[in-house]
């Protein structure tokens, strides 16, 4: 970090973005970018009452929500316009790979002093131990989007994960009776998982906008062919894990918008020697430190990073 950027490395943040009460508190106004963020995140929020006050702030009423088997959205409303947001995955379950302890076991077997093991891993001097962080993200990404990536056919054309349409289908019932009844311009918004969804769900009703962060791919080529007419916009936060989770069968919608390791937005990602540089800095940074997440690519995934970039960004 350059000194610039508040930045969050906070185990909290990224576990329990829920229990955040700085909501809409962060700055004296939001543009729709750094508005959706804070919407996404808020969505994690299971305390209704905490949620409504919070979007008070905002200028917008309690909210309707949509609950269905693990899958959760909300939808404001403002006098001039609306925002549905929905709900990523994570929480308390990725407490075992945020854990400092669990990194400690993790490379034990190296025989090595195990600070130094990582020290040495971020670095790129232990080239044989590149395999267990492989292991290491890929749990996390699986624990992060949560659900079946199997293909399937989508309504609209192309394919999906089966696993997000299963998701959406749970509450989209629910959610459709109220927007044909809204009569408001109205913004779609998610991170992580909810970013998938509300993908999903622009495919089958367009809204004004449709803002993701730190989202995986929900569908194919063909399946990003069904919002070719919708304004998009996907965020990505440097060395998000979930971001960059490699998919050969889908891809990725929306314009990107990137957030480089000091917190600046570009339209454009860098490569992989500077998130390799920003991993290593952030891990000498962190290392040690009980309370943070020292694996950049986990917590650059936290929703309130991507709520200060976009405010900064303002």
């Amino acid at each position: 970090m350059d000194g610039t950027w508040d930045y969050d490395s906070t185990i909290l943040a990224l576990r329990d973005p829920g229990l955040a009460d700085d909501c809409f508190r962060l700055a004296p106004s939001y543009g729709p970018p750094a508005l959706c963020a804070e919407m996404a995140r808020l969505a994690y929020c299971a305390d209704l009452d905490r949620v409504s006050v919070a979007l008070r702030r905002a200028g917008f009423a309690s909210p309707s929500w949509f609950r269905g088997a693990g899958t959760d959205a909300f939808l404001a409303r403002s006098r001039d316009q609306a925002v549905l947001a929905f709900r990523g995955a994570g929480g308390p379950r990725l407490q075992p790979l945020i854990d400092p302890a669990r990194l400690q076991r993790q490379f034990q077997q190296s025989g090595l002093d195990w600070q130094e093991t990582l020290r040495r891993l971020f670095a790129g001097g232990v080239p044989d131990m590149q395999e267990a962080m492989d292991r290491l993200l890929h749990e996390s990404r699986d624990l992060l989007t949560d659900l079946d990536a199997t293909p399937q056919g989508w309504p609209g054309g192309g394919k999906v994960q089966r696993g997000f349409a299963g998701a959406l289908d749970r509450v989209w019932p629910q959610i459709e009776g109220q927007l044909e009844a809204l009569g408001l311009p109205v913004l779609y918004t998610g991170h992580g998982l909810g970013g998938a969804l509300a993908a999903l769900a622009a495919s089958r009703r367009p809204p004004e906008t449709l803002y993701t962060f730190g989202a995986p791919p929900a569908g194919d080529k063909a399946f990003g062919a069904t919002l070719s007419a919708t304004v998009a916009y996907r965020y990505v936060n440097c060395c998000d894990a979930v971001a960059h989770l490699p998919a050969a069968a889908y891809q990725p919608v929306g314009k990107l918008r990137y957030i480089d390791s000091n917190g600046r937005m570009r339209d454009a990602g860098e490569d992989e020697a500077a998130r390799a540089k920003a991993r290593s800095a952030h891990f000498q940074k962190t290392l040690g430190q009980w309370d943070k997440v020292w694996i950049r690519d986990l917590a650059d995934h936290a929703p309130v990073n991507y709520v200060k970039a976009l405010l900064a960004a303002q």
